[in-house]
Formats: C-alpha cells, sequence, structure tokens
C-alpha cells in the first residue's frame, strides 16, 4: 500500500549460510486466486514450516555456543581471501572510508533526525546478530565494509570476471527486470528497499536515465549515513555513479512502513 507501483520486482537469493527465508507478499485482490484446499500443498507447507523452525533452533544454538566468535572469524577471512582473489584488497578499501572519519553518533542523529536515537526503537529481529556481526547491521563495521563484501561476492559468484565479478551479478540483475518488463516514465521515481550503502541505488539512476529521482530505503541508520556520505565524496565511487548520485537519495525507514506516498513509484526493487 505504501507504494503502487508500476512494476515490483523482487530477486531473492538464498546465499551459502542461509537457513531459513519466510516471506509474505498481499497481492491485488483482482490477481488473487482462489483458496487452496489441496491437502497435499497444505501438508507440504506444514512441514516447511516445521523445517524452519528446527532451522531457527539450530541457527540459535550455533550463534550462542562457544565456537561462534571462531566461525565468524573464519568467515571473515574467507571472504577478505575471495576479494583478494580478484585483486581487491579488502583493508584499504575499509581504511578508505574510514579516513573521511565523522562516523559517529552525530552522524546517526543527522540520518535519524533524532536526538534521542537508540537502536532500541527498532525491531527485535533487526537487532540480531547477522552476517557475522556482533550487532548485526547497526555497527560502522558492517556498513564500512558494505561495499567491498559486495565486490567478494561478486568475485565467489562469478571468478571469472574477477573483479568485475560484482557488475557482472548486478548487471544481470537490471537486465533481467527491464526484460520483465520494467518501466520508468520520464520523470518518474524508483525505490530501493534495502539499499544498504547504496551501491544498487546508484546504479538503478544508471540504468534507467529517465527516472527522475531514485530513492534508497535502508532501516540501518549505519548504512545510510555512509551512502550519503559517499554522495559527497569524490575518488572513491566510479565516475558513472558520482554522476547518478545527483539524482539519488537515501532514507532511513522500515520497507514495511516507509512513510513515503502511496502511489509515488514507478518501480520498487528488492535485491542483494
Amino acid at each position: 500500500k505504501a507504494m503502487r507501483a508500476t512494476h515490483l520486482l523482487c530477486l531473492f537469493a538464498l546465499a551459502e549460510g542461509t537457513i531459513a527465508f519466510t516471506t509474505t507478499v498481499q497481492l491485488p485482490s483482482h490477481l488473487r486466486r482462489a483458496p487452496c484446499t489441496n491437502v497435499y500443498t497444505k501438508t507440504r507447507m506444514s512441514q516447511a514450516d516445521l523445517g524452519t523452525q528446527v532451522g531457527n533452533a539450530v541457527a540459535s544454538f550455533i550463534v550462542e555456543s562457544p565456537v561462534y566468535p571462531t566461525m565468524v572469524k573464519k568467515a571473515q577471512q574467507t571472504m577478505k581471501d575471495t576479494a583478494a582473489l580478484g585483486g581487491i584488497d579488502w583493508d584499504e578499501e575499509v581504511a578508505t572510508l574510514e579516513q573521511l572519519g565523522g562516523w559517529d553518533e552525530t552522524a546517526l542523529k543527522s540520518v535519524t533526525g533524532r536526538a534521542d536515537w537508540t537502536p532500541d526503537q527498532l525491531p527485535d529481529y533487526f537487532k540480531q546478530k547477522f552476517h557475522a556481526y556482533g550487532n548485526g547491521n547497526l555497527c560502522w563495521e558492517a556498513a564500512k565494509e558494505q561495499m567491498v563484501a559486495g565486490k567478494a561476492v561478486g568475485v565467489r559468484n562469478f571468478p571469472m570476471y574477477g573483479a568485475g565479478g560484482e557488475d557482472h551479478m548486478r548487471g544481470r540483475f537490471e537486465e533481467t527486470i527491464q526484460r520483465m518488463g520494467a518501466f520508468v516514465e520520464e520523470g518518474g521515481t524508483i525505490i530501493d528497499m534495502g539499499c544498504g550503502t547504496g551501491t544498487s541505488t546508484r546504479r538503478l539512476a544508471t540504468a534507467f536515465p529517465d527516472a527522475q529521482e531514485v530513492i534508497g530505503v535502508d532501516l540501518s541508520p549505519y548504512f545510510v549515513a555512509v551512502a550519503q556520505r559517499l554522495a559527497g565524496t569524490q575518488g572513491i565511487l566510479s565516475a558513472e555513479e558520482q554522476e547518478a548520485c545527483s539524482r539519488v537519495r537515501y532514507v532511513w525507514a522500515d520497507a514495511t512502513s516507509s512513510g513515503l506516498p502511496d502511489g509515488s513509484a514507478s518501480l520498487v526493487t528488492l535485491s542483494l
């Protein structure tokens, strides 16, 4: 309801290590099918629910176990090693962001617009350990490492492209949604849910040059702060990304209640 988009295209990928993923999509009445009464289907759904519960229980046990810190360090080193295979220096890229300075509470309050903001005000699921970070996506470490982590994922999935793996991976997403019929009219708006530090958002601005505005939405003020800072910093983004920044803005919000006007978007995306 928040954005009655012309197109709602979502691409979900279950990466290695993912244990469970559940989503519910509410379709408009004219697209809904009659209620399913097939016993076999219901049985399969019950089995899936049980599998999810077991998977979540196992995941919780591992996260709270004494071996978890060791597993985290191993996972982090694996990501760094993968990046290195593509000629990407993980530590150097993170250090470049750190040198910008200003990664503090003032930056977070600027994003949230609230002097009394604390992570306690966010949903419980978002405050869990995630992606090898004790505070999940609610820390500067995760925010400063997201861009280079994306590059490492590209190398891992498309090693034949080396450092260009991420560009190939994201390019296939952009080509696919346009092949599926995604269209943004001149002066239209794109909303990029779960934008992180803005890589996907900037690329959408380039892929759809007729869009007047591309809005990146993320629930982590740390990620949004980095995305906003990158837009005004020379020498980190490519020339193409830097040019795209003039049509991009970032919003700190929950995708389930973004606060954006109804019917305001031509295209809504959600991608890695």
